[in-house]
């Protein structure tokens, strides 16, 4: 009875000694919020501040413009 146990696990016609088994790795899974929020925000929040740097630059820019001006007349 034993050997008709182990020749159940195995297929009619597979060698018993040519048998590979192939590794199943198994990666835990995230949640979709976990990825979803931080790719949203990148792709609102970086045009954002760029934006903004690009505001404060010229303002400044703008304001210095308007020192050298008073500065030059006076």
């Amino acid at each position: 009875m034993s050997t008709s146990q182990s020749d159940s696990e195995f297929p009619a016609g597979i060698d018993h000694q040519n048998k590979k088994f192939t590794t199943i790795i198994i990666y835990p899974t995230v949640t979709p919020e976990k990825i979803i929020i931080p790719m949203v925000s990148c792709i609102l929040g970086f045009p954002l501040l760029a934006l903004m740097v690009i505001c404060c630059l010229r303002r400044r820019a703008k304001l210095a413009r308007d020192r050298d001006r008073r500065r030059n007349l006076g």
